[in-house]
């Protein structure tokens, strides 16, 4: 005797085969999406990172090369550093690139030293003519107290404007010396917060976080 399947039964196995299917879809729809906006946040990561590699990558070549053109160094000069360029462009991480420009920072330094003083150096003055003797017939007279000369004219103006001058360069260099300050500070506070967030912390993390917060406190 064949079996009959009811319609009634029949039109609810097909409502559940489409549900199935739904939730099927849903699901499949769900990890789809879940993993576009994984992949666009490791987007964003990877370009943030890589904002940050190169501006740290353009701060270091401006500072370097600004320090060689105020010492007059040349690219040959920099001996294993003269690739700087490809050595930093080389580095993955902004603190390891600021480490180098540091050490080349330095180097240039050492090398502006040695190059010959500047012709406005009080060095290349004539030496001072030596006080005359006092009079030897007379021992025990004492000198005789300088008196300022009545006529002795005022400053001009012109004078008292390179005065002010002065103050002024040497109070824009302070000022320049104080932002620099402020913005190596703000690079090692940046760099410490880097190193924190490598997970595991190894023993040379934690020494690169030390001396930098050290640096901070001086």
């Amino acid at each position: 005797m064949p079996i009959t399947i009811p319609k009634g039964k029949q039109r609810s196995e097909e409502l559940e085969n489409f549900k199935n299917e739904m939730v099927k879809v849903i699901k499949e729809t769900e990890t789809a999406l879940k993993i576009r906006e994984e992949n666009k946040r490791k987007q964003e990561r990877e370009h943030d990172i890589n904002s940050g590699l190169n501006r740290a990558r353009k701060d270091a070549f401006e500072y370097i090369e600004k320090d060689m053109t105020e010492k007059g160094v040349k690219i040959q000069d920099l001996g294993e550093y003269a690739n700087y360029q490809t050595q930093i462009n080389n580095l993955d991480k902004v603190y390891k690139i600021r480490d180098l420009r540091e050490e080349i920072l330095n180097f240039i330094s050492k090398l502006g030293r040695r190059n010959p003083p500047r012709p406005d150096d009080r060095r290349d003055y004539p030496p001072r003519e030596p006080r005359e003797n006092p009079d030897r017939r007379f021992p025990d007279k004492p000198d005789k107290p300088e008196i300022p000369d009545k006529h002795d004219k005022p400053r001009d103006k012109k004078e008292l404007l390179e005065e002010i001058k002065r103050e002024q360069l040497n109070n824009a260099s302070l000022q320049k010396l104080v932002s620099m300050s402020e913005t190596r500070i703000n690079e090692l506070e940046e760099e410490v917060r880097e190193l924190k967030a490598q997970i595991p912390q190894t023993q040379k993390t934690r020494q690169g976080i030390f001396k930098r917060e050290k640096q901070i406190n001086q």
